[in-house]
């Protein structure tokens, strides 16, 4: 199996499946917290661990704010791989 070329998290329901973006701004905490897309483009991180600290972050802000960011137990890492050939 190829080296994954980053990850990125999704939020996984039983009718729906969608990436996260990544929300930054000086009110938010460093590193930023997740978000739906609408906020921005799909987040990509460089590992595993990076992306299971912004899922950490965002329910941390979440549970202090009450604010209506994706839950922790709906969110999933998800490796990316490039398929070489297979655009015909």
């Amino acid at each position: 199996m190829a080296k994954p070329l980053g990850f990125i998290v999704m939020e996984s329901c039983d009718d729906y499946e969608q990436g996260l973006a990544l929300e930054q701004s000086d009110n938010l905490p460093p590193g930023g917290i997740l978000n739906w897309r609408e906020s921005g483009r799909v987040a990509v991180f460089p590992s595993r661990r990076d992306a299971r600290k912004a899922i950490q972050r965002t329910e941390h802000y979440r549970l202090a704010f009450d604010s209506g960011h994706p839950i922790k137990e709906s969110c999933i890492v998800v490796p990316l791989a490039l398929v070489e050939g297979s655009a015909q």
